[in-house]
């Protein structure tokens, strides 16, 4: 087997010590080598093919340039896609990333990022690592996780919700898209989302009836999403189908249906057109996150497409 450069190695062609061959290649505070020095000593490593071993910079605590995306797969097209895109920019910052999947329990994320300190995992993403449907106590399990995180000094943000938290501003896609509704003169809808203080569906709906007020508005236009209900691609479309079954059936006279994602529009649609319901002309559907089975479906669904390159590049910032 072929031995791997030594810092010895690197040394004697640069004519310095090893320990500031080791200073500078593992970028230690404390090295006051001119640049010059640095420039050389980083050459030769590229020349020589240097490459650290990954457990000595564990053992070391020496920095690992790695990041960890943590996540729970729910079927959701943009998490594959984002997830594709923070690859990309972690790759271009110089980190290598593992995209680490959980089972959606409590238990599960927090012995993933055990393990991953363990590694030597230096920064986390978590993408809805905990389903709702399967948490005990989503608030401590958070604690629990941030603190093992803050004790070893590992930085960490979350995409969605949680306390330092990266989300993007779709509450203008709400509005335009509940205008569109009145524009075709479709004011019998409704709000089929999750129920939540910080909701941007819930705080746009309210910004388009800003006259009305919310215990009114929660009566005659929001119907909540029952998280129990759900946990994949098959059941989300399989509840939606029967849900808005159950819409209608209360009063058939709705005109459109606004999903919380194009996932629960697919289950609408159908039921829809298992019961003859015209879909874009007896009832306008709308969703978010302009999935291709949306985009490319036989008649007309509205959707809000995030602007991923946008969102992978705040996640990767922070």
């Amino acid at each position: 087997m072929k031995r791997g450069v030594t810092l010895k190695q690197i040394a004697e062609a640069t004519g310095v010590s090893v320990p500031t061959v080791s200073q500078i290649l593992n970028r230690r505070p404390g090295n006051f080598s001119s640049e010059k020095t640095r420039d050389k000593v980083f050459e030769a490593a590229r020349r020589m093919q240097y490459r650290q071993e990954y457990a000595d910079l564990v053992r070391r605590g020496d920095p690992t340039n790695t990041v960890a995306i943590v996540c729970t797969y729910d079927g959701s097209s943009i998490i594959d896609v984002l997830m594709m895109e923070l690859l990309r920019c972690f790759d271009e910052m110089g980190f290598s990333a593992y995209v680490i999947q959980t089972d959606g329990t409590e238990e599960c994320f927090i012995s993933k990022v055990k393990a991953l300190l363990v590694r030597g995992v230096e920064r986390f993403v978590f993408m809805n690592p905990v389903r709702t449907s399967l948490a005990k106590n989503q608030d401590a399990c958070f604690a629990e996780v941030i603190g093992m995180l803050e004790k070893y000094n590992r930085t960490y943000v979350m995409y969605g919700g949680g306390k330092r938290r990266v989300v993007q501003n779709f509450v203008p896609a709400v509005e335009e898209t509940l205008k569109f509704f009145h524009s075709e003169g479709r004011d019998n809808f409704r709000m089929i989302t999750g129920i939540a203080p910080n909701s941007q569906r819930i705080t746009g709906l309210c910004n388009y009836l800003k006259d009305m007020p919310f215990d009114e508005i929660k009566k005659r236009y929001l119907i909540p999403l029952d998280p129990r209900e759900y946990s994949d691609p098959d059941s989300i479309i399989s509840y939606a189908e029967k849900l808005t079954g159950e819409i209608l059936a209360a009063d058939p006279k709705i005109n459109a249906l606004y999903y919380m994602s194009d996932l629960f529009v697919l289950g609408a649609a159908r039921y829809l057109m298992k019961n003859k319901i015209a879909i874009g002309k007896d009832i306008a559907l709308a969703g978010f996150n302009n999935v291709p089975a949306v985009r490319s479906f036989i008649y007309p669904i509205s959707s809000a497409q995030h602007d991923i390159a946008a969102l992978a590049k705040h996640l990767s910032e922070e």
